[in-house]
């Protein structure tokens, strides 16, 4: 039997076509762990409009049934009927702001959702797609009593993909609320995104003012499976997919961190500004 001189190199190639898939296959797969976990906390949340809509409406019968009988009675009084009045203004307005609650993280699971699914290059607003982001993750970081503060030029639009986006932040917000904070402690963390028209690049600086970590971990936290919380349900591999989206584009990625004082992620995304 005879080989011809290529196939090594079709069998190499072969292999690293089948080790690409697996990469982009553990890639959805991380996003999808995130956005369960997302998705989690929005269902947990979406249970308080909710139920003050329940009750506000379960209020509003029981008043109209003592009017209704008033009324058949002959005993309404001009009091009553104020006061019933006042009642429905009440429920109306507290109904309205729990339904706008409602309808802000319903539309936030829609828009993440999207942008997971149709992951191409498009032009859009940064600022908004952050809120998205932010509206999605609020119930996490809610539970966990953790503040996030955005700062974006509300009127940069880009061009470049904004299911990576989604991953990257999505994947750093995350990563901090899991690690950066014990469970019966309160923090920030904070995002702050700029453009460089001369170099076409999108920065990105990600800060935590939590515990910090030492040198050995910090070396290793965007090595595949390496995580320190496998007992918190952790695979390492959100930090690694930050590094893999970002470094496929051109772009880059570097982590600082001091016990004590906190960690934070410089990522550069080459895109242009529209």
């Amino acid at each position: 039997m005879s080989y011809s001189p290529n196939s090594k190199n079709l069998t190499q190639l072969a292999s690293d076509e089948e080790l690409n898939s697996l990469k982009d296959m553990l890639v959805d797969a991380e996003k999808s762990v995130a956005f369960c976990q997302m998705l989690s906390g929005i269902t947990h949340e979406l249970n308080t409009p909710l139920g003050i809509c329940i009750t506000a409406n379960s209020s509003l019968v029981h008043s109209h049934k003592i009017i209704q009988k008033a009324m058949s009675e002959e005993t309404l009084t001009a009091d009553q009927l104020v006061s019933f009045l006042d009642e429905i203004k009440t429920i109306t307005e507290v109904v309205d702001s729990s339904l706008d609650r409602t309808k802000e993280l319903v539309d936030s699971i829609k828009q993440v959702s999207s942008e997971q699914q149709i992951n191409k290059f498009e032009t859009f607003n940064l600022s908004k797609s952050l809120n998205s982001i932010s509206q999605a993750l609020s119930p996490q970081l809610k539970v966990r009593n953790i503040e996030l503060a955005v700062s974006c030029d509300e009127a940069l639009v880009i061009n470049y993909k904004q299911g990576d986006i989604y991953s990257i932040v999505c994947n750093l917000i995350q990563n901090a609320i899991k690690h950066a904070y014990s469970e019966d402690e309160s923090g920030k963390i904070s995002l702050k995104c700029e453009y460089d028209m001369q170099q076409q690049l999108l920065n990105l600086q990600f800060e935590d003012f939590g515990s910090g970590m030492p040198e050995q971990e910090r070396s290793n936290i965007f090595q595949p499976y390496y995580t320190t919380s496998k007992e918190k349900g952790g695979t390492g591999l959100g930090l690694a997919i930050i590094k893999e989206i970002v470094e496929r584009d051109e772009g880059d990625v570097s982590c600082t961190s001091e016990i004590g004082k906190g960690t934070q992620f410089n990522i550069n995304i080459k895109c242009l500004r529209e």
